[in-house]
Order: structure tokens, then sequence, then C-alpha cells
């Protein structure tokens, strides 16, 4: 452990385990003690079929907006397996909810028309309200996700198709993990979640 902002604070990471590395790297780096106590684990959605529909027909769609670099992880996988690429996608305007969803849709070979300032649902609906009024909108995120995006899109007058592209699922290990945690006296001095279903999975 180094000097830092953090030296001696013990910071509980509980993103997915193979998506936590960047950020504990950030955080020792910073001086803190990081324990990953991973309550998320990424798991396919019940089918891909609806996945693979909408990817087909691509070319029904005016926008095609993610909300989690998972999501666009799997529409790539889905191309591949579909025999297609990216280009069948070319058409269409992108909306990412942050940063790193951006990227990924880029890395993808999309580009990205509409990234909020910040990276939360909300932001994301209001600055795609006004514009995708009449058009038809793909929209690809995890099972169980929060309505606030297709609901304001659908207010805003769009045509939204909803596909779930992942589930999230509590990891095998996560109570041991916790009650390694949290059943001592010696609490740690902060939680990060990187997501809702982060912090409905520790509870």
């Amino acid at each position: 452990m180094t000097a830092g902002p953090l030296a001696g604070r013990r910071i509980v990471v509980t993103r997915a385990a193979q998506q936590s590395g960047g950020l504990q790297e950030r955080l020792e780096r910073q001086g803190a003690q990081v324990q990953l106590l991973p309550t998320i684990e990424i798991a396919p959605p019940d089918s891909y079929q609806l996945l693979d529909d909408a990817l087909r027909r691509a070319s029904s769609f005016a926008w095609l907006v993610v909300t989690s670099t998972n999501a666009v992880r799997v529409i790539g996988e889905r191309l591949v397996a579909l025999g297609l690429t990216s280009q069948s996608l070319s058409h269409l305007q992108c909306a990412a909810v942050g940063r790193a969803t951006a990227d990924a849709l880029h890395e993808l070979g999309l580009s990205v028309e509409v990234v909020p300032k910040r990276a939360v649902g909300e932001a994301l609906a209001e600055a795609l309200v006004d514009r995708v009024r009449g058009q038809c909108v793909l929209l690809v995120h995890a099972a169980v996700a929060r309505d606030v995006v297709p609901d304001a899109l659908a207010t805003a007058g769009a045509s939204v198709t909803i596909i779930d592209a992942y589930r999230t699922v509590v990891p095998a290990d996560a109570v041991e993990r916790a009650n390694a945690i949290f059943g001592t006296e010696l609490l740690p001095d902060a939680v990060m979640f990187t997501s809702g279903s982060t912090v409905v999975h520790l509870l």
C-alpha cells in the first residue's frame, strides 16, 4: 500500500469480479486497502432470440441506446454469432449512458451522438427526449433495469423496443465474503457501488 489521500482507508468494491481490476488499481494507487466483494455476476438472459431478431432487423430502427458496457459486449458477441458485422448498425444514431459505454461502442465501430454529462439514466433520458420523438428506438440493457429511460422516451413520443441483453445474479460466494467483511468489529471505511444491482444484491 502506498501513501496517498486514501492511505489506511479500507474500501469495499462491489463490482463484478471481471470488471473490478481497473477500479481496484486506481484506488490502491491512492493508498486504499481494497476489499473485493462482488455482489453481481453477469449471466446470459433466458434467451437471445429477441436481441437476435432486433439485430437482424436493425434497419427498422433509427436509434440504438445502451446503458452499460456489458450490453455493448453482448451486442458484439451476438453480431458475430449471427454472422453480421457492426456495419449493419452503422446507420443508427447511438446514445450511451456514460463515457465507458461510449468507448465500448466506438471499439465496436459505431459512432456515438449522445453521452450525458452524468452517467445515470435520468441524464440519458433528458439528453434524448427532444431527439427521438416519432422515431424507433432500440434500447438494450440488463434485465430488471430501471424503467426511467424507456418510460421517458415513450412519453416523448418514441417507439421503444426494449431488449434484455443479460442478467445480474448474486455470486455463489457473496454471503461468505460479506460475512468476512461485515461480520467483524473492524468495519470498512467505505463501500463503492457501480449500479443499482450491486446495492440490491448486497442488501
